[in-house]
């Protein structure tokens, strides 16, 4: 299948957004995490990110559930450089290393041993908690990979690119890669996901000539075994985007192939196996460990979004009127996210939606007319994300934010 280098990086870190590893591990994106809810449900306080000098742009990546945060900062101007940072549980940064010769790099996500994974360059990484980096390697004859999700005991996801052709890979946590095995009459596998124990989800693959894809909704399990999820789903085309830590898995089917007519369908399969749908319009991409979904509703509109919860029996709650986006959520059942003005989303106000159904504003520092967005929360209740101050006419200011329960 041909496909390119920045279409497939673009649809990892989207996935890291939508199927963020239930192991809080993952970044561009959304992380579902561990277990205990904040006891109240006061407004957190907001704490800036400390970030190097002369930072012109930081973002958060990925929180794990001893507090560690995982992001970058931007240099801009004619040293551009991209940093990956560290905030330990004490907010104290470290700059994490790079390969010899390479200038940029970043982190996008870590696991709760504080093993972080990203990229130096455009190698993928992995960096130990004391600090070591050490490239992953790619297939035989590969040249880019890109890695984007990291389990509990430290086998990360990925895939390897080469002659026009990516590959969905996993690396142990000795380091050895793994090309994921695709389905029987398959060609191509990609995970989306990796949960706790190392269960993957994503899809096997056969592109057709005429440039459709039928994709069939795969796990494979800790041993790479790949187990169809498609065929009881009575779509042709279906998507694995998530796996939780108890094996259940949300994605989407829908009838033809990939990209065709007709709506995408959101479903629900239970670590039995059996199917449930869960409408369309919009479903749940984050799914925590109690059965719980969250994600974005937008009926007819292809355009204005509205964050909802979804109980494990598929009933849809909306949590704020649009428009409105998803973060995160914890094993408690709390979520974060952002509303937004309108759907180009220039101004947004970040949000914590309790279990009790009320609603919790997300200050930052400076006052409210700093638009900001939540992106992760951990078991103890810590948030990370972004603010953006308004500096002046056409200047902005992009920065990583933490709210400390």
């Amino acid at each position: 299948m041909s496909v390119s280098i920045r279409t497939l990086r673009s649809a990892a870190i989207t996935t890291a957004a939508l199927a963020t590893a239930t192991t809080l591990t993952l970044g561009p994106a959304g992380t579902a995490a561990a277990d205990a809810a904040p006891t109240a449900n006061a407004a957190p306080i907001a704490v800036d990110l400390p970030v190097p000098p002369g930072t012109d742009w930081s973002e958060t990546t990925g929180v794990n559930d001893k507090g560690v945060i995982v992001g970058y900062a931007d240099h801009y101007g004619a040293d551009f450089r991209k940093t990956p940072l560290r905030w330990n549980a004490d907010l104290g940064l470290t700059t994490l290393p790079l390969l010899p010769g390479d200038r940029n790099g970043q982190a996008v996500g870590v696991n709760d041993d504080g093993t972080v994974i990203g990229y130096s360059g455009d190698r993928p990484v992995r960096r130990s908690p004391a600090g070591t980096v050490s490239a992953l390697p790619l297939l035989p004859g590969d040249t880019v990979g890109y890695v984007y999700g990291i389990s509990a005991s430290g086998t990360a996801i990925g895939y390897s690119w080469g002659n026009e052709q990516s590959r969905g890979v996993e690396w142990r946590p000795d380091g050895t890669v793994v090309a994921l095995a695709p389905l029987a009459g398959d060609t191509e596998a990609h995970a989306l996901s990796i949960n706790s124990s190392g269960t993957m989800a994503g899809y096997s693959s056969d592109p057709n000539p005429d440039g459709t894809e039928s994709k069939h909704a795969v796990i494979w399990g800790p041993d790479g075994t790949p187990t169809d999820l498609s065929a009881a789903s009575g779509y042709n085309t279906t998507v694995a985007i998530q796996v939780n830590d108890s094996g259940a898995v949300i994605g989407s089917g829908q009838d033809g192939n990939e990209p065709g007519p007709g709506p995408l369908h959101s479903l629900l399969w239970a670590p039995d196996g059996s199917v449930r749908e869960l409408g369309t319009g919009g479903g749940p991409r984050l799914i925590n460990s109690a059965g719980v979904m969250v994600g974005e509703y937008y009926g007819d509109s292809t355009v204005t979004t509205q964050a909802s919860r979804w109980s494990a029996d598929g009933t849809r709650t909306p949590l704020a009127p649009p428009v409105s986006n998803v973060g995160a959520i914890n094993d408690s059942g709390v979520v974060v996210g952002h509303v937004s003005e309108s759907s180009d989303g220039d101004r947004r106000w970040a949000k914590r939606w309790n279990t009790d159904g009320t609603t919790t504003d997300l200050t930052v520092p400076n006052g409210v007319e700093a638009h900001a967005a939540a992106k992760f929360i951990n078991r103890a209740g810590l948030i990370a994300g972004y603010r953006i101050t308004n500096l002046g006419p056409g200047s902005w200011r992009h920065a990583a934010v933490v709210w400390k329960p």
